[in-house]
């Protein structure tokens, strides 16, 4: 190999550092010398200053050429309140299953990006028309509702923030109260809601979404039969949309129902950025069961996780939360 000397450097009585291409360094043995010794220590200064200048613009050259797509290479990472343009052209979601009373899906599509992971786009990704969470047809009706947080792990500020966007009040640990209604949609609006249970095929309600985020939050809210997926609501004078990007269902059995949704959240930023959107995402799972209880009355009793994503660019990092919120839910029946 090739080594151009660049200079030497005393290190002590007949010893110098010898630097070759800036990536090698060498000790070598010379007679010592005086007057050389006292020359090149002048001289020492002035070479480690070069040096540093020239390792300064190589690594700028380097960073030049290191000029990649933000988007693909990030996919998912960063925080989750950048303010991101919505687009409208959705990317067709895959079909539900047709095994009765199996998991479900549809919505989008998890993309994998080298060394990041995960990313799902909630701008583009929508779920498919006609289709929503299925609820036993026993649940017809108005229920109350309570629930409380039992577990916070991760980023307390950025969970609480995901629990008030979907209606919570009042204290993040406190018990909450509120009422929520199931409705038999119509068969005009062609919701597929048919399940089988004990070999009869029922026909299964939905939760009426607005109501609850009226009840919940005391608001004013915007909600469909024909769109279920969109849900808007005014919050501290304030509009926010809760639009469902993806959604697993769990048919009602014996075992018992649910469902696992991921939301894109679009709110306002908040203080001197109050005029501008954010988008956020957070993704919901229940599992609920039916029982009675001491009195013999209906109940419903369920387990929530609430987990909260970074997003960038529209990509949120769904393999990554944030944080995660575990709670209890009952639901007991009104009339």
């Amino acid at each position: 190999m090739v080594c151009y000397l660049l200079g030497r450097i005393p290190t002590r009585p007949g010893y110098y550092v010898v630097v070759c291409n800036l990536t090698r360094i060498q000790f070598a043995r010379e007679s010592a010398c005086p007057e050389r010794e006292t020359r090149d220590m002048e001289a020492s200064k002035y070479l480690i200053s070069v040096l540093l200048v020239c390792m300064n613009l190589k690594a700028r050259a380097f960073s030049l050429q290191c000029n990649v797509n933000r988007r693909s290479a990030i996919g998912g990472i960063l925080s989750s309140s950048f303010a991101t343009p919505l687009v409208s052209n959705a990317v067709p979601p895959p079909m539900y299953s047709s095994t009765p009373g199996g998991i479900q899906g549809a919505g989008g599509s998890v993309t994998r990006v080298e060394g990041v992971g995960g990313g799902f786009d909630i701008r583009s990704s929508s779920t498919v028309t006609g289709q929503d969470v299925i609820f036993p047809s026993s649940m017809a009706g108005l229920w109350n509702c309570r629930r409380v947080v039992t577990s916070v792990e991760g980023d307390s500020g950025q969970a609480e923030l995901a629990w008030r966007n979907f209606g919570g009040k009042g204290s993040f640990n406190g018990i909450e109260s509120y009422e929520t209604r199931f409705i038999l949609p119509a068969d005009e609006f062609n919701v597929q809601n048919s399940y089988n249970f004990e070999g009869e095929t029922l026909k299964g309600v939905i939760v009426e979404r607005g109501f609850e985020i009226e009840s919940r939050n005391q608001c004013t809210s915007k909600w469909s039969i024909e769109k279920p997926d969109i849900l808007l609501y005014n919050k501290d004078a304030s509009d926010v949309e809760i639009a469902v990007v993806q959604r697993k269902v769990e048919l009602p059995s014996e075992k018992g129902f649910g469902f696992n949704e991921l939301y894109r959240v679009t709110s306002s930023a908040g203080g001197i950025f109050g005029d501008n959107k954010v988008q956020r995402a957070v993704r919901i799972q229940r599992r609920y069961r039916r029982g009675f209880d001491d009195e013999g009355n209906r109940i419903v009793d369920g387990l929530e996780i609430m987990k909260t994503y970074r997003v960038l660019d529209g990509i949120a990092g769904v393999e990554m939360p944030t944080s995660t919120t575990k709670s209890q839910i009952k639901l007991r029946y009104v009339n």
